[in-house]
C-alpha cells in the first residue's frame, strides 16, 4: 500500500464530512440566532450527506485491505 496515496484519499473522503459538518454548526448558529427551531430541520440533507459519505469512506478503506 501506498501511504501517500492513502493518505490522500482518506484525505479526500474526510474533506468532504468536514464540509457538511461545516454545514450543520452554520444552522445550529443560525437557529440559536434567529431563534427559530424549525431551522433546524434544514440540516437532515447534511446528515443524509454526511452518512453517505462515511458508507463510502468506510467501504474503501474495507477495500484496501482486501486487495
Amino acid at each position: 500500500m501506498d501511504i501517500s496515496m492513502l493518505h490522500d484519499m482518506a484525505l479526500n473522503f474526510e474533506n468532504y464530512i468536514e464540509i457538511d459538518s461545516e454545514h450543520l454548526c452554520e444552522k445550529r448558529i443560525e437557529m440559536y440566532e434567529k431563534k427559530d427551531a424549525d431551522i433546524l430541520r434544514e440540516v437532515i440533507p447534511a446528515l443524509n450527506a454526511i452518512i453517505y459519505d462515511a458508507e463510502k469512506y468506510k467501504g474503501w478503506i474495507l477495500e484496501q485491505f482486501d486487495k
